[in-house]
């Protein structure tokens, strides 16, 4: 007689519709599951981008601390900076004349060796150029 009504129970109405709402909670759940998986590896993925362009500026950073480091900056920046020039270097400063017709860019004196600093009144160049255009502008008259 059991076994009876266990078949017809798994055979009513009422198990089909138990069936239907247990199928639709896991549908549901795994339909969830899913969307927060997509949107975690969105989110992973974002953050891989970012962490490889910090990791590019952290390289460039490296590099520019490498460079303050070595000889050649400093030899850069004495000649920028300072106006410094190594033994047996001649000077050469572009100077031009500002609004007031006074000459602007000119320096005083000489470098630590003594040479004397070559200038080169008279030339009209705006200060807002490069110095590799102000030697162009100088040399081909432009």
């Amino acid at each position: 007689m059991k076994l009876s009504t266990l078949v017809s129970f798994f055979g009513s109405p009422y198990f089909l519709i138990l069936e239907l709402v247990l199928f639709s909670f896991i549908a549901v759940s795994l339909a969830q599951e899913f969307i927060k998986r997509s949107e975690v590896n969105k989110e992973i993925q974002k953050i891989q981008l970012d962490l490889a362009k910090y990791q590019g500026e952290n390289q460039k950073i490296k590099t520019m601390i490498e460079f303050t480091k070595s000889e050649s900056f400093f030899e850069e920046e004495a000649r920028q900076r300072l106006g410094l020039a190594k033994p047996g270097e001649k000077v050469i400063i572009l100077v031009h004349n500002d609004s007031k017709g006074n000459l602007v860019g000119e320096t005083q004196g000489a470098n630590e060796a003594g040479d004397s600093i070559s200038r080169v009144p008279g030339v009209e160049i705006p200060t807002t150029y490069k110095n590799v255009v102000n030697w162009w502008n100088y040399f081909f008259g432009y």
